[in-house]
């Protein structure tokens, strides 16, 4: 299956250019239009392997298209993805419920998108293998009737294939809660693991400590060495929280060169004790990319959550007393008890 036909399916021209440029490159055949009943009718006329659909276009909701598509080509090997600028489990749930086989969020993260486009050839290849099998099964049926025990032995390995997909669609829901650069939690599944993580100290009366982390002269990173530069940084980041994290903490990308950790059953001053080991570990470390060597600090502050604050207060004092950190300099860790009152600091 080297050529496939993939359809882009978009209201704004904006993300049909993007997402066109970025897909050619990869050698597939694409095919554009501006809403759903466009591409139903060009599904009729065209072979079409991949269909990529907004969730929110004015004529015909991306939903609506993945079910009407579900429903007519159901014996056609087809791949589905859907995309909206909204971030939201519901939506998610919803797409899985109607056909949809992955999500993408916008803003488009072109390497984001190429990844979801190289799982959905190698799922599209596997249902083909299967769509395959079972028109092979049905003309063994009708020709073959006295072999009754091996066509129920092929029914069953076919059946076993078909169980293998809906897990690994399961999967793929899995993954969408990460953040694709840094590999840790997404903002969202960040916010979804605090709020259970302090329901949890408050039922157990355990302690829980936020860090707040920053990387230190970002912008000058992306200026000096260019935004690919810059996520490499974002990358190594992740992978060294990943690698130095406790087993029971998470991590997550709180947003932009921002980085959260929940520490369960930690008060604040093992809080500085783990803030500060990985900070002198990546003070020491070089980021190396192509022939470029660059080196990195972080900023910190950390809090203890208070029983009865929202998860957004706990959030906060930490923020403040990152701000904190960079006001004195940078490449620090700094604890909400050194924090002078309310006041928001500049970084």
């Amino acid at each position: 299956m080297d050529n496939i036909n993939l359809l882009i399916v978009d209201d704004e021209e904006e993300y049909l250019d993007l997402m066109s440029e970025i897909l050619k490159k990869e050698g597939y055949t694409i095919l554009t239009v501006k809403s759903g009943p466009e591409a139903l009718e060009l599904l009729k006329k065209t072979s079409i392997q991949i269909v990529l659909i907004d969730i929110l276009m004015p004529t015909m909701l991306g939903f609506t298209v993945c079910q009407k598509i579900r429903k007519i080509y159901n014996t056609r090997p087809i791949q589905i993805i859907l995309v909206s600028g909204l971030i939201d489990d519901l939506y998610l749930e919803e797409a899985l419920e109607v056909g949809g086989d992955d999500f993408i969020h916008k803003p488009i993260v072109p390497i984001e998108l190429q990844r979801r486009m190289k799982a959905a050839v190698i799922r599209l290849r596997s249902q083909m293998k299967i769509y395959s099998e079972r028109e092979i099964l049905k003309e063994t049926v009708a020709e073959k009737d006295n072999q009754h025990k091996t066509l129920k032995k092929e029914f069953e390995t076919i059946k076993k294939k078909n169980t293998e997909l809906i897990t690994s669609n399961k999967e793929l829901k899995n993954k969408v809660r990460y953040d694709i650069l840094s590999g840790l939690l997404n903002r969202m599944s960040l916010f979804d693991t605090i709020d259970s993580e302090i329901e949890r100290a408050i039922r157990s009366s355990t302690p829980l400590t936020g860090i707040m982390m920053d990387i230190d002269h970002f912008k000058r990173v992306n200026d000096r060495y260019g935004h690919q530069v810059g996520d490499v940084v974002i990358q190594h980041i992740g992978e060294m929280l990943q690698s130095t994290k406790r087993s029971y903490d998470h991590a997550g990308r709180y947003g932009g060169e921002e980085f959260f950790m929940v520490l369960t059953n930690s008060t604040l001053k093992q809080g500085i004790s783990i803030a500060e080991r990985f900070r002198k570990i990546l003070e020491k470390t070089t980021i190396k990319y192509s022939d470029r060597e660059i080196k990195v600090t972080v900023s910190m502050g950390i809090a203890q959550y208070r029983i009865g604050e929202s998860r957004d207060a706990w959030i906060e004092r930490a923020d403040k007393a990152m701000y904190m950190a960079k006001k004195m300099g940078r490449n620090r860790t700094i604890s909400e008890e050194m924090v002078p009152g309310e006041s928001k600091l500049p970084r």
